[in-house]
């Protein structure tokens, strides 16, 4: 009895050792798999132009490791002062900032994201605008591409202010190398190719590259004499399939393994963005020779494989496939039979009618019809890609004996492209999956903006500045020259937080009203409240007098911008009343003379440019006239 125990005893002791190592093996396993990755490295070599470019400053960086995207901060004047976002999710290692004031100083910097969050700031560079320098364009905006044309892809951009050319360049890859692809001298013309209506700026001709069923990535940059701009967002191109060359192979059918339906399933084939199926019964042999006279159609999918629920029992139907797509169908795959047998199982089958929301806020709603009452679930499947794996149910919806079913997906991305499709469930079987939907969400609208207006800093523009608005990719600048009126729209898809309106330039007798909207793929926001701005002549400054001779003084002050002239008042004495001095002075300086003996001088100038006079200065020091 002794020596059984010391067995049991040791039995139990090497399995609870063998079990102790099995954990921590597999603890070690799942701690090694659940690792989140690091957040990215601080960008490095941050880099901004100083007075390269009279409209605009171009940052650039080093990448830095394990970023995917980046962020760009901007501070006014001080690299002390307070760093404002103006631009994220950007995937590139440059940015353009496009509304500097000329001569303003800028700190740029920048922050590295990954999905597991953000580095440190970088440190900061600083850059300007200059007057008088190069203007070269920005790059191009609203790039599109085709992804329906055989053999060729066709961009188009919106026209940029003042280019003169442009170069568009593509990569087999979103982070590739991108090649230029236009004749070195660039194209002018845009709008010129005209294909069923829809005008295009550009053909890609891959017929001679035999990229059929290839996806290309562009990107287009603007130059003239000044210069070429930095490239603009990428966006992917399609060179579809031709027909597809063959057939479907491995066709199959169930032989009585349902009592209601048979299941046809096939491979899948590259060229195929979806499969018709065709039957046929009734003939002696009828699963010789397919052909579109003794086969009739009774379905298409997007899958690889198919319910035919218009079926008797024991009786033998044949099926041949084809593969098809937007150019054409295949050929007759082989042949194969089925039937449905009253001992076989009673299976759902697949759903139809699915269709998915696209446009919803931050969700999309999937919705199908049951074709009979025989599922206890519906398993709903989501993937990427239309044709991709759909792997296991994202949701179990139960079957309540009604035809029509939904599901609302929020486990999703805005502005991305998902699929779905439905498979019905029971307790003994499944059906196929039904076809996919696409279907895509958009996100809340931005809130409002606060906007701020410069008032009369400067004589030829308005500069307005506005507070982020959550969830804004752009914005919009409207302006009224009421405060109640109606708002036009002045600019659009400004991609910072400022815009300089120099259309105002010198209107000196008008106020005008400014409002903002941020603005993304779900629509407009909401309109900020306005806020007034108005521009005016400067004040003179630098004002001095000094003794100008006999009866006589020199005066002498700092120039206006904008100023065609000035007006000079002088006061006697230090008395209330000022004289004004005849005619309009075109220089920044006078000498005034026939002065009374021994009396107290005092000046004030103010600006003028056409009828228009600005205020006055401050008063100048005295002088003596002797």
């Amino acid at each position: 009895m002794k020596i059984k125990n010391r067995k049991i005893c040791f039995i139990m002791l090497l399995i609870a050792v063998l079990l102790f190592f099995y954990g921590c093996d597999s603890q070690d396993e799942e701690e090694g798999q659940g690792d989140p990755i690091e957040r990215p490295e601080v960008p490095t070599e941050v880099k901004a132009t100083d007075g390269e470019f009279a409209n605009q400053v171009r940052i650039s960086w080093a990448a830095s490791e394990r970023a995917e995207t980046y962020k760009i901060y901007k501070a006014c004047d001080s690299v002390d002062s307070d760093y404002q976002i103006i631009q994220k999710e950007i995937e590139g290692i440059e940015f353009v900032d496009k509304y500097p004031n000329v001569n303003r100083r800028y700190f740029y910097k920048v922050v590295a994201v990954n999905s597991s969050g953000y580095s440190a700031m970088s440190a900061a560079d600083e850059g300007y605008a200059e007057e008088n320098m190069l203007y070269p364009p920005t790059a191009p905006e609203n790039l599109t591409a085709t992804f329906d044309k055989l053999y060729h892809v066709y961009l188009n951009w919106d026209m940029v202010e003042n280019a003169d050319v442009y170069h568009v360049y593509r990569s087999d890859y979103p982070d590739g190398i991108f090649e230029k692809i236009t004749p070195e001298e660039g194209i002018a013309d845009l709008n010129t190719i005209n294909i069923k209506g829809l005008v295009f700026s550009f053909d890609d001709d891959g017929s001679a590259d035999s990229v059929e069923g290839q996806a290309f990535y562009y990107t287009v940059s603007a130059e003239n004499g000044d210069g070429e701009s930095l490239t603009g967002k990428i966006v992917s191109g399609w060179f579809p399939y031709n027909v597809p060359d063959n057939p479907p192979a491995t066709v199959s059918s169930t032989d009585g393994d349902y009592l209601n339906k048979i299941v046809i399933s096939w491979d899948s084939v590259t060229e195929a963005s979806f499969y018709k199926i065709f039957r046929a019964t009734g003939n002696e042999d009828p699963c010789e020779n397919p052909s579109l006279g003794a086969y009739e159609k009774i379905g298409s999918i997007s899958g690889t494989s198919f319910d035919d629920i218009d079926v008797s029992q024991d009786v033998i139907y044949c099926y041949s496939i084809r593969a098809c797509n937007e150019q054409g169908d295949s050929s007759f795959s082989q042949t194969t039979k089925g039937r449905a047998d009253a001992m076989g199982i009673a299976s759902p089958s697949a759903p139809i009618n699915v269709t998915a929301s696209n446009g919803q806020e931050n969700q999309i709603t999937v919705y199908w019809t049951r074709v009979d009452d025989l599922a206890l679930f519906f398993h709903v499947f989501r993937c990427d890609t239309a044709d991709g794996d759909y792997g296991a149910p994202i949701s179990i919806v139960s079957n309540d004996v009604s035809s029509d079913y939904s599901y609302s997906d929020t486990d999703i991305s805005t502005d991305v492209n998902y699929f779905y499709k439905i498979k019905a469930v029971n307790d003994k079987s499944e059906s196929s999956l039904s076809n996919h939907a696409q279907g895509l969400a958009l996100p809340t609208v931005p809130s409002a903006p606060v906007v701020t207006a410069s008032d009369g800093t400067y004589w030829n523009q308005i500069e307005i500045t506005w507070t982020p608005a959550e969830r804004a990719t752009f914005y919009n600048v409207l302006r009224s020259t009421t405060e109640d009126g109606s708002y036009d729209a002045i600019a659009s898809s400004i991609d910072s937080f400022s815009f300089i309106d120099t259309s105002v330039e010198a209107d000196f007798e008008n106020t005008y009203y400014y409002k903002v909207q941020g603005i993304n793929s779900g629509g407009d926001g909401a309109l900020s409240d306005s806020n007034a701005g108005n521009v005016e002549l400067g004040t003179t400054a630098g004002i001095t007098v000094s003794d100008g001779g006999s009866l006589a003084i020199d005066v002498i002050w700092q120039a206006v911008e904008g100023a065609t002239g000035y007006r000079v008042e002088y006061q006697l004495n230090l008395d209330d009343n000022w004289y004004l001095i005849p005619g309009l002075i075109i220089d920044t300086q006078i000498h005034h003379t026939n002065l009374k003996l021994w009396r107290q001088y005092k000046y004030r100038i103010a600006a003028v440019h056409g009828t228009h006079q600005g205020p006055f200065s401050a008063e100048s020091g005295t002088e003596w006239s002797d």
